[in-house]
């Protein structure tokens, strides 16, 4: 127990220095594989995901369920075109709401 408690420690010593020497484009290409990988899972579920869950148990206001509409559209065409490099600051302003908003 000793010997793993120290394996997972020095792991975690060791591995904090590589991340932070991989380069930007190592970063990004990872970020883009975890995207895709989350994605692949999320289309494997087969019950709903919790967001969806708590969305569908409150009604919202009407100016609530119109700005989370504007937002979920602006955000699925913001992603699809600009990808991980989509700014929340843009999908917000267009969506017509503020960042807290979002």
């Amino acid at each position: 127990m000793i010997t793993s408690l120290l394996y997972r420690a020095t792991r975690a010593l060791v591995s904090v220095p590589a991340v932070l020497l991989r380069r930007e484009t190592a970063k990004d290409a990872e970020l883009l594989v975890l995207r895709h990988e989350n994605a692949v899972r999320r289309r494997q579920l087969t019950h709903p995901i919790r967001s969806e869950i708590v969305a569908s148990r409150r009604p919202h206001r009407k100016d609530a369920a119109r700005n989370y509409d504007a937002l979920i559209v602006l955000a699925r065409d913001a992603f699809a075109e600009h990808g991980a490099e989509a700014s929340l600051e843009d999908i917000a302003r267009c969506a017509g709401v503020g960042i807290g908003t979002l």
